[in-house]
């Protein structure tokens, strides 16, 4: 479990869909124990945070739609951080990554197409869909 703060970096979808999929259900088994999951906490959190660090206008095609994917999941991994560790991760949501979450939703936003019935399939539109649930 404590190699995921290591290869959560991977550049390779599978490997980072996986790691962020074996960190939440890390956490959730040590949810009852402060002295493993707090540290846990804290020690993913920078990795996490990158995953919402995209370059949206440089990208184009799957690179685009692969990391909306990670972004999505990523935020799942911080819901279920934030649902576990109540106020420890409070500060870090607020000051780190709302701003981050407030642009990347704004892009996605501007990727609706009033008419386009496809845009549901699109991991932009899976992304904004995990925000506004979480």
């Amino acid at each position: 479990m404590f190699r995921t703060k290591h290869m959560i970096y991977s550049p390779h979808l599978p490997i980072q869909l996986l790691v962020l999929g074996i960190l939440d259900e890390a956490l959730k088994f040590v949810r009852n124990f402060d002295d493993q999951l707090l540290p846990m906490i804290h020690q993913n959190w920078h990795g996490l945070v990158r995953k919402f660090e995209m370059k949206l206008k440089d990208d184009v095609g799957v690179a685009r739609e692969t990391q909306w994917r990670v972004a999505a999941e990523a935020l799942k991994v911080v819901n279920t951080m934030c649902e576990l560790s109540g106020l420890f991760v409070y500060r870090k949501v607020v000051d780190e990554l709302t701003p981050k979450l407030c642009e990347l939703m704004r892009e996605a936003m501007k990727r609706i197409v009033p008419h386009n019935r496809c845009y549901s399939q699109a991991a932009s539109y899976h992304f904004l869909l995990v925000a506004v649930e979480r």
